[in-house]
């Protein structure tokens, strides 16, 4: 795999991860306890980390609440 690819891939994997989170997140209110961390800018990412699951996870809901292949019971 060229450099790019890997990249590719380990940013997919990432924000599939991200997204996961996010689902746990808003079914059981479970979420990471960022006060423990210690850097300032490694608590930064981590919470735009776990926002960009967010939002990951609310356009897919999105887009599966307008497609015609998901129904809601």
């Amino acid at each position: 795999m060229t450099f790019i690819s890997q990249t590719l891939h380990i940013g997919l994997d990432l924000a599939l991860i991200a997204g996961f989170f996010a689902g746990v997140k808003k079914s059981t209110g479970l979420q990471p306890n960022f006060g423990l961390i210690e850097q300032p800018d490694v608590q930064k990412y981590s919470k735009k980390y776990f926002e960009l699951g967010d939002k990951i996870y609310n356009k897919s809901v999105d887009w599966m609440g307008e497609s015609k292949y998901f129904i809601r019971k």
